[in-house]
């Protein structure tokens, strides 16, 4: 019997990101389907190039936000609550 592994944690980022990496690729895709606005070559590295950029930029936000979770869940550890004894 194979042990189980669990599913990697992974946090996803900030909705403006995902919609502007969207926004990206369509005009990418439209700028391949026209053909007659940047040769093919330079098409196929832009895209590499925004894969690249994007998962990076996608990581840090997903981070930033991770870290500011846990951030307000401290501050709400360490804030009391009034009236709780009474």
């Amino acid at each position: 019997m194979t042990p189980q592994l669990r599913p990697q944690r992974r946090d996803p980022p900030h909705p403006l990101v995902t919609l502007g990496g969207a926004l990206i690729v369509f005009a990418l895709v439209v700028i391949g389907i026209r053909g007659t606005l940047l040769p093919r070559g330079a098409v196929i590295l832009l895209s590499i190039c925004f894969i690249v950029v994007f998962r990076w930029v996608s990581r840090r936000s997903a981070n930033a936000m991770r870290e500011r979770r846990e951030r307000e869940l401290e501050q709400l550890r360490s804030t009391p609550v009034l009236h709780l004894n009474d």
